[in-house]
């Protein structure tokens, strides 16, 4: 009975180690194109960097699984050492090999810049869309130039290529071309086009970003007792990374907030109050991580729900101060979640106006100290104005 029992618990292990090992060699292929792909982007954050060698470990990860990411690093690749008709080729291929819109977007832009530069050159776009229809070579004396075609059988002897009429070396040794590679597209050099290619791993550097925040809080608003202390609203920023070897920025703010009513009783109700400001930041970075603290100015609006007059809107000038943590994610860090802390302190609204704010149903007499968390997401944008985009890679 107990052999028994060895035989069917061997026979289940085995199973599970053969299952195993099945799923193991099925991934395989994914898995060595990405270890391929992450070589490959070593050697190019190299210094100096291996433009060459990287684009070998990029064909190889697209013989592996040709998906439009590879693609487009062996684009970046082929441009920064010249190749450009074969990056230019490289980049078209992005779009067709599963490529999200924005990696194709990227793609599209860097083979304009390469098409551009080639017309530099003195390159038509139309002949290097006629070379790279042209069928390559077939393993065989390429361009027919065994003279006098008196080679019989169509055979090469001696596996020699007489008058070294292989045409730019493109297909030595009877080999098939690599990946990514086009004989015809091949004499297509240059210099690489004025792309701002990172040569170092992600960072963060961008040029403006866009994004949005929730915020809640509260504080001391008007009158002692006017208003609730509860604050709620949305926040839109904008920033500029101004000095980017420094990691200092503007940011642009606008804030809406609703102030909650009073628990006594009175016929002053809720306030909205809004923020119309920029401040100034710098980012303390390590890995993904940032420390960003925050200092502006801004005028901020208030507006009473009741008021006994049609002029209910009241100005004034707030300072803000805030310290932020962000985490940073996405292929050049593109994508930037904020968790900030901070206050703003605003003056008691200023000017003249029909009701006076200080008025009991108004209840404006002093301005406000309002205390805040938020939680938002900016998106990083890195072209620069009136320049040529960043490519980073994938």
């Amino acid at each position: 009975m107990r052999s028994r029992h060895l035989a069917v618990a061997v026979v289940t292990v085995l199973g599970l180690l053969a299952s195993a090992a099945g799923t193991a060699l099925a991934q395989s292929p994914a898995k060595r194109a990405d270890a391929f792909n992450d070589q490959g982007k070593t050697l190019m954050f190299k210094d100096p960097p291996d433009f060459p060698g990287a684009a070998d470990k990029f064909r190889q990860a697209i013989v592996l699984s040709p998906q439009g990411k590879y693609y487009y690093n062996l684009c970046i690749a082929l441009s920064k050492q010249g190749d450009l008709g074969n990056a230019l080729m490289s980049c078209q291929a992005v779009g067709p090999n599963g490529a999200s819109p924005e990696l194709k977007d990227k793609a599209d832009q860097l083979a304009a810049q390469i098409k551009e530069q080639l017309k530099k050159q003195g390159v038509s776009e139309a002949d290097v869309n006629a070379a790279a229809n042209q069928t390559p070579p077939d393993n065989t004396n390429p361009n027919n130039t065994n003279p006098d075609n008196t080679n019989p059988d169509n055979t090469n002897p001696n596996n020699t290529n007489p008058d070294n009429t292989n045409p730019n070396n493109t297909n030595p040794n009877n080999a098939t071309p690599p990946v990514g590679a086009n004989p015809n597209l091949a004499r297509f050099h240059g210099a690489p086009p004025p792309s701002l290619f990172a040569t170092a791993p992600p960072s963060h550097d961008y040029t403006y970003t866009f994004g949005g925040a929730l915020l809640a809080g509260g504080g001391s608003i008007g009158s002692e007792g006017a208003y609730g202390g509860g604050v709620g609203g949305i926040r839109l920023v904008g920033d500029l990374l101004f000095a980017a070897p420094q990691k200092i920025g503007a940011e642009g703010y606008f804030d809406y907030m609703n102030v909650a009513k009073a628990d006594m009783t009175n016929n002053i109700g809720a306030m909205n109050m809004f923020d119309i400001g920029v401040g100034l930041y710098k980012h303390f970075c390590s890995g993904r991580m940032c420390f960003t603290p925050l200092g502006g100015a801004h005028i901020v609006g208030y507006v009473p729900a009741n008021s006994p007059s049609g002029s209910s809107d009241y100005a004034s000038l707030g300072l803000r101060l805030q310290g932020s943590i962000g985490y940073a994610f996405g292929s050049r860090y593109e994508h930037f979640v904020t968790l900030a802390f901070g206050g703003d302190f605003d003056a008691k609204p200023v000017g003249t106006y029909d009701v006076d704010p200080s008025d009991p149903l108004i209840g404006l007499d002093r301005g406000a100290a309002i205390f805040m968390v938020s939680l938002g997401y900016q998106y990083r944008f890195n072209t620069p104005f009136g320049q040529s985009p960043f490519f980073q890679l994938e």
